[in-house]
């Protein structure tokens, strides 16, 4: 969160946006990783977690919970016992109804 920090905002936003990039990539290659595929959600997350923070674009950061939440919710379902998926879900649903 340094740029942030810093207030380079454009270069925090490029960050976020090229941590997801990676992460799509990575999870497109190996659909079946569940480490990929929640690191792609999270990546969402910090993605839509920054616009919404920096009041730049509250549509567009619900888009990117909506592409976590849909990460979540296979995640959940393959692996029902493993606590961090239920609660990165819970929290996403919060942030899409905050941003909705």
């Amino acid at each position: 969160m340094t740029h942030t920090d810093l207030g380079n905002l454009n270069k925090a936003l490029v960050f976020f946006e090229k941590r997801a990039e990676l992460g799509k990539q990575l999870h497109d290659d190996f659909p079946q990783n569940v480490k990929f595929k929640n690191d792609l959600a999270l990546a969402y997350q910090w993605l839509g977690w920054f616009l919404e923070k920096q009041h730049q674009n509250l549509v567009n950061a619900n888009k990117n919970y909506q592409k976590s939440h849909q990460l979540l919710v296979e995640l959940t379902a393959q692996s029902p016992d493993f606590a961090q998926f239920q609660k990165g879900l819970d929290w996403v649903k919060s942030a899409i109804d905050r941003t909705s």
